[in-house]
């Protein structure tokens, strides 16, 4: 098998084997030769080649077989022991993923979910989104700008210790997993953990050896020439994730500091309380003014640099108008859908009606709670059916004869979905083949 794939075995890895892989739910299944370097999974195939990212897997899953129409729709026909493959789902793609012999499935699946979930200190280790942003970062940044962008002395103001520690033990043990809610937390809360994630870094986003040069820029009097100078050294970082990261972040700092009308957190106040935070990270005052040098104060410099970055970010990160608008327009519906959130809840309990499988046949009218999440709502759905708890049904939202589909979260609560969309229960992240919408 090896011996078929010329590419396979160029590269060091730590585990190989043959497995049987599907890409998408209504895929072939292919011979494949698979490796394990660290977190990235080689799939070699005879006319294809995949590499994983396991820092991107949102969510591994067994797939279960009574779901489909007969047993041959769901496992491997050429496997040598009739097993329910699992899923490993990433952003954008889905692959299934069977061995020849059960214990063998189990234990890819056991030593993929290991590794996914390996996640060191340094800002390279971290669970990623698939643009290579850390995915706390990602989902504090959207908490923060759904309920904190016009809250005053955000970023500024502390959350509580405990629960800022929570949200940081959140995400180590299941980021991708991870849902805020502002039942649990505040959005100080969430931003002095984003804040917390960038000062335990072992080494800051903009990394040590741009320090002193950064510090230097900051002295240029030109503005130009300052500028040119700030976008070399940026060139510097690696692109992903620090650059991307970085860039993510400012854009969101820069979006408060526009309304610093209502937050009072205008640019040398967000520069202030960040300047440390993204350049100096935990390192104390002596060592931050070895770095800096003789003839520099640290601390005061580093929050000219971050005025500089988000006085010019446009320029300095090449940001395009279309995604300044696009970020804009994000903001907004943000802003109205936290306001519809935020508006008095429905008294008690209400109906609606869930679709199984697809929008076929009658709904099934259920009674919920205000409160009740997507994922309590599945469990509820399968013992209805008398079926075992099971996370790979989820539930979707669908709208326009099932041309549009949506995945909702499993700690969404449903009385926040949408009006328009129909409820449907199915199995995996990306439909199925009994799914409506084929190809997900």
């Amino acid at each position: 098998m090896h011996a078929t794939i010329p590419k396979a075995g160029c590269k060091e890895f730590d585990v190989a084997g043959k497995v049987y892989v599907r890409r998408g739910a209504s895929g072939p299944w292919k011979k494949s030769w698979i490796e394990l370097a660290g977190r990235t999974l080689s799939v070699f195939s005879d006319d294809e080649e995949d590499e994983c990212d396991l820092r991107k897997v949102v969510a591994f899953s067994v797939v279960n077989a009574a779901f489909y129409e007969s047993k041959s729709a769901a496992v491997c026909p050429d496997a040598l022991e009739t097993s329910n493959p699992f899923i490993i789902n990433l952003p954008g793609r889905v692959l299934y993923v069977q061995a020849d012999l059960e214990k063998a499935t189990t234990h890819w699946m056991k030593l993929m979910q290991q590794r996914a979930r390996e996640c060191g200190p340094a800002i390279e280790d971290q669970p990623m989104t698939s643009e290579d942003v850390p995915v706390i970062v990602q989902k504090c940044i959207e908490f923060v700008s759904a309920h904190g962008v016009k809250s005053e002395g955000i970023y500024r103001h502390c959350g509580v210790g405990s629960r800022i520690a929570a949200v940081l033990d959140l995400f180590a043990k299941d980021a991708h997993g991870t849902y805020l809610s502002k039942e649990n937390f505040s959005e100080h809360d969430v931003a002095g953990a984003l804040k917390r994630f960038f000062r335990n870094l072992p080494e800051p986003v903009i990394t040590l050896e741009l320090y002193q040069p950064l510090l230097h820029c900051a002295e240029i009097e030109n503005v130009q020439q300052k500028l040119l100078k700030y976008q070399s050294l940026l060139k510097q970082l690696p692109l992903r994730p620090n650059f991307v990261t970085l860039k993510k972040l400012l854009g969101h700092l820069r979006v408060i500091t526009e309304l610093a009308t209502e937050n009072k957190m205008s640019i040398p106040n967000i520069a202030s309380s960040f300047g440390s935070t993204v350049m100096s990270g935990s390192m104390d005052s002596s060592t931050v003014n070895s770095y800096a040098g003789d003839n520099f104060s640290g601390s005061t410099k580093e929050i000219t640099v971050l005025v500089d970055f988000l006085t010019f970010y446009e320029v300095l990160f090449e940001v395009k108008d279309e995604e300044i608008q696009k970020e804009r327009k994000i903001l907004q519906a943000l802003e109205s859908f936290n306001k519809q959130i935020l508006s008095p809840p429905r008294a008690g309990d209400f109906l609606m009606g869930i679709y199984w499988i697809d929008r076929k046949g009658e709904a099934i009218n259920m009674r919920l709670k205000t409160s009740l999440t997507a994922g309590q709502l599945c469990r509820a759905l399968l013992d209805r059916e008398k079926m075992e708890p099971d996370p790979a049904y989820t539930l979707h939202e669908v709208i326009f004869d099932d041309k549009l589909c949506s995945f909702s979260l499993r700690t969404f609560k449903v009385c926040q979905l949408f009006t328009l969309f129909r409820p449907v229960l199915r199995e995996s992240f990306f439909g199925s083949l009994r799914s409506a919408c084929p190809g997900r």
